[in-house]
């Protein structure tokens, strides 16, 4: 029997609304040769907020930030030191043990099995940090959103009902038993009222680039609904690859044209059913890696 490895992070589970850009990305692993500068900013502020956590000092984190931004085409190191030089720690509840820091989880979801084929679904993320305060037996798990918005207000209501912070909280919430790094804090994650994930906005734009402290944000009332859709969203997946992935056929786009199209980096392939003119056009705006969330911006 064939078996086939799939991981959903939260960004892959945004792209399963289209069938054809979730096959083309996830499925197929097209991804576009060139890499946004904002992506590899974010990326090296990542780097150097984890390094100074860790306890690493100023000199050490900044020097190897810089080198992996320079080392990657970044295009204005200037901005990237103000950004980093006005990291501030004290935005953030102690760290219990270094394995709640870029804690990466993964754990096997749901499995299928179609003709000589079983898909397993693995579920799988990056938490930035996750903060204890012993007193409250407050849990809260953070992300670094670096932005080029002049005001927080906007940076928070665009991360308020993200699938991703949503995402992370059903995590800590309902699924804390499956992710080892989480064993020491079980106790607490049973407990609605302990729960809570936070945005870090660091507004580049400001002079100089501020760190900022998002609101703690809570889904309780929507965990039941968010667990249905993530099931509903995986039967599709399976659907999916029965369907299409498994005879290399490309899978129809969405029934209809939508301004999200025009965002889409794939909106080409939608296009370009002449035969070879397809295979042409991925070939030149897009490199195949397979879909692997755990070694994101290694």
């Amino acid at each position: 029997m064939r078996i086939i490895n799939l991981k959903l992070d939260p960004s892959a589970l945004k792209q399963s609304g289209c069938d054809r850009r979730f096959q083309l990305s996830i499925m197929r692993g097209h991804t576009s040769s060139i890499t946004a500068e904002p992506l590899t900013m974010g990326t090296a502020i990542h780097k150097y907020a984890h390094q100074r956590a860790r306890g690493d000092d100023l000199e050490l984190a900044m020097t190897t930030a810089i080198d992996w931004y320079l080392e990657h085409l970044g295009v204005d190191s200037t901005l990237l030191i103000s950004a980093i030089s006005t990291y501030n720690p004290s935005l953030f509840l102690p760290l219990i043990n270094l394995g709640h820091l870029e804690m990466y989880y993964e754990f096997l979801y749901r499995s299928y099995e179609f003709d000589d084929t079983k898909l397993n679904i693995y579920l799988c993320g990056t938490i930035d940090r996750l903060g204890i305060n012993q007193e409250t037996q407050q849990v809260v798990a953070y992300d670094y959103k670096s932005t080029r918005k002049y005001k927080l207000s906007e940076v928070v209501n665009d991360y308020r009902y993200t699938v991703q912070f949503m995402f992370y909280y059903w995590i800590l919430r309902r699924h804390h038993d499956k992710v080892p790094q989480l064993f020491n804090v079980g106790e607490l994650c049973d407990s609605a009222t302990n729960v809570f994930v936070q945005p870090v906005p660091i507004l580049l734009s400001a002079k100089p680039p501020t760190w900022n402290r998002g609101p703690l944000l809570q889904f309780e009332t929507h965990l039941d609904e968010f667990e249905h859709m993530v099931g509903l969203q995986c039967d599709s997946i399976a659907q999916l690859y029965q369907l299409y992935q498994s005879q290399g056929l490309l899978a129809p786009p969405v029934g209809t044209m939508s301004d999200l199209c025009t965002r889409c980096e794939y909106a080409p392939a939608c296009h370009s059913q002449i035969e070879g003119k397809f295979d042409d056009m991925i070939e030149s705006l897009f490199t195949t890696r397979v879909y692997d969330p755990s070694k994101f911006g290694k």
